[in-house]
């Protein structure tokens, strides 16, 4: 039997580094931290209220292998938003119009 994603949507308590990185009002930003320190699920959630506050906003995600951007990014993705990233297009849509784009490195010019 398939589980249902939302049933399996991951839910943490921001600690204070989170916060700063997932709300920083500058354009540029950088979370950096050992395995674990849930630097993915950070730049998911910022790029969720980015996308949340521009309506018709276009984001993109980047990683250098595709197999972490399949197996990991696009997986913690769809867990944590419970937001299915279609796989013809590699994109998510959010109700308010906006795409969040996931790609990698060798997709970039």
């Amino acid at each position: 039997m398939k589980s249902n994603l939302a049933d399996e949507r991951v839910i943490h308590r921001l600690k204070p580094k989170q916060t700063i990185f997932i709300f920083a009002p500058e354009a540029d930003v950088v979370f950096v931290g050992g395995v674990g320190t849930l630097k993915t699920s950070s730049l998911i959630k910022r790029g969720m209220v980015l996308s949340q506050e521009s309506p018709k906003n276009l984001g993109v995600i980047v990683r250098k292998n595709f197999v972490d951007l399949r197996d990991s990014t696009v997986r913690d993705f769809e867990l944590e938003t419970g937001i299915q990233v279609s796989k013809d297009t590699k994109e998510a849509n959010l109700n308010n119009g906006s795409v969040i784009m996931f790609r990698h490195g060798d997709e970039l010019p």
